[in-house]
């Protein structure tokens, strides 16, 4: 890997960190206010019953959304970086390894996010955290594939 490889591979991975801290602040606050709302704020019989259910709920939809934008900023900095380059080959390596690891860390921030505004009463129907592995790791996948795609992509039509 030669400098130019080594900038490109930190873009990728530096942007997705940044994402990755949005990613754990919205996830927080979203979370936070789903259990106001369904747990510490609920009224009635029910609320005991299906407070956490719906936490529970709440906290899943937004890991799912966090782990599916991943694979879209993929497909946005694969183009991005990707156009940087004369050789299809090196820009898919370069946008997909950098798409995979940084696809991980923001997906990781974001359960810490997600979990963190969670915690507390009412929680203990949200899935653990290592729970969220696999379905980060797919989509990682994901993203190294749309990044690599979408790189190699751009440095053929590019350049």
């Amino acid at each position: 890997m030669d400098g130019e490889d080594a900038r490109a591979l930190s873009v990728v991975v530096g942007s997705y960190g940044a994402v990755g801290v949005g990613l754990a602040l919205a996830g927080f606050a979203t979370a936070d206010w789903a259990r106001a709302q369904f747990v510490t704020g609920a009224s009635g019989e029910a609320a005991g019953t299906f407070g956490p259910v719906f936490l529970a709920a709440a906290a899943l939809s937004v890991t799912g959304a966090a782990t599916i934008g991943t694979v879209v900023l993929g497909g946005v900095l694969g183009s991005l970086v990707g156009s940087r380059y004369a050789a299809p080959e090196r820009a898919l390596a370069v946008t997909a390894g950098g798409a995979f690891v940084g696809s991980v860390l923001a997906g990781t921030l974001a359960v810490a996010g997600v979990l963190a505004g969670v915690g507390g009463d009412g929680a203990t129907q949200v899935y653990a955290a290592e729970t969220a592995l696999v379905p980060l790791l797919v989509a990682a996948v994901g993203a190294a594939l749309a990044a690599g795609g979408c790189g190699a992509l751009a440095a053929s039509v590019v350049r």
